[in-house]
């Protein structure tokens, strides 16, 4: 069961997230993965990545056009290639980008103590 303390750091990681994501609107998976550093000063950058890539799987980050598993498989042939020809961010990970922003009900859902974000 999550503490007092782990609600703090996840509102904290989503304040860190909506920041960036409002102050870059091209910002990329990448850059995310390094913004969030503030919020997680103990991670390394592999494990920042995988955060982001799970919450883009769960759809709180949800790129546009592009559906997460939050509300069901998606098959193989529905997903698209990253629009980098060279990423290694998996689907749909590597599609988001800052003006896309964080998804409120994928929030309400998976962390309802946190659902007075706006």
């Amino acid at each position: 069961m999550a503490t007092a303390a782990d609600w703090e750091i996840m509102s904290g990681l989503l304040g860190v997230i909506r920041e960036a994501a409002a102050g870059n609107p091209q910002l990329r998976p990448g850059d995310l993965a390094d913004a969030t550093r503030a919020a997680l000063p103990a991670s390394n950058l592999g494990q920042r990545r995988h955060l982001v890539m799970t919450l883009a799987n769960t759809g709180v980050l949800e790129p546009r056009g592009h559906a997460s598993f939050r509300n069901g498989w998606v098959d193989f042939e529905a997903r698209r290639d990253p629009p980098e020809w060279k990423s290694d961010w998996l689907y749909p990970s590597g599609f988001w980008r800052g003006s896309d922003g964080i998804e409120l009900a994928a929030i309400g859902e998976f962390f309802p103590r946190l659902t007075g974000l706006t």
